[in-house]
């Protein structure tokens, strides 16, 4: 399927700033965190290294484990279910989490992608979830501070979000003059990628209390205003 391309700002951000009441924090901030699971070594496992398949089988981890790193390797993720890490590979301490949904109740969320934003020392990642086929919308993206451990922007999008790539203000940032000059001035641009083939363009607003003031939260999301932009063969 073709991807559509959609221009986005956070409105919430923007046009209309809705600040989330401090007892609403407060909540999220007490249920906000579950510990991962374990993983198992090949010897706990209990089959020997020349059969990896089934030693990845043999740990039956219900939850889908991801990871990554971010920042050039400055820092990892990790990811089950709905819960995701940032870990300092060095020493294998865990500088920020979240469990997405805990808030809402919602058990059937997924973390699906994590990118890093800012150069280094990294201060934000931005993390795609799958709220659950039963929710509507299903996608959401979030800002997650490692400051302060919480979500400080969150948006929905009415599909599945699969993938994110910081265009400006993140790791690598493309030459401003690629970008339409409606774009230049933004903040922290982001693409984001749906399971309907769908790509939308979407400023972060990181000039707003350089990204660690809470502006929108899975109980309060941003509103997306869309920005037309004119098109350059006409």
């Amino acid at each position: 399927m073709a991807a559509e391309l959609w221009t986005l700002i956070g409105g919430a951000c923007r046009a209309h700033v809705t600040m989330v009441g401090v007892s609403v924090v407060q909540v999220a901030n007490a249920v906000r965190h579950t510990p991962l699971p374990s993983l198992a070594s090949d010897a706990d496992a209990g089959v020997g290294p020349e059969d990896p398949v089934k030693s990845l089988d043999a740990r039956a981890n219900p939850l889908h484990v991801l990871g990554g790193f971010v920042g050039g390797g400055q820092l990892a993720w990790r990811a089950a279910g709905p819960t995701v890490e940032i870990i300092e590979p060095d020493r294998g301490t865990r500088k920020a989490a979240w469990t997405f949904g805990a808030v809402l109740h919602n058990i059937g969320a997924e973390v699906t992608s994590v990118c890093g934003v800012g150069k280094a020392p990294l201060t934000h990642v931005v993390v795609g979830v799958d709220l659950g086929a039963d929710r509507r919308p299903r996608g959401l993206v979030a800002l997650l501070s490692l400051r302060s451990s919480r979500v400080t922007r969150a948006f929905h999008f009415e599909h599945k979000v699969t993938n994110l790539c910081m265009v400006s203000g993140g790791e690598l940032t493309v030459d401003s003059g690629t970008l339409a000059p409606e774009l230049r001035h933004w903040h922290g641009l982001l693409v984001v990628g749906t399971a309907h083939g769908t790509l939308h363009l979407l400023d972060l607003a990181l000039d707003l209390g350089a990204g660690h003031k809470v502006l929108s939260d899975e109980v309060s999301p941003g509103t997306l205003l869309a920005m037309a932009t004119p098109d350059p063969q006409r």
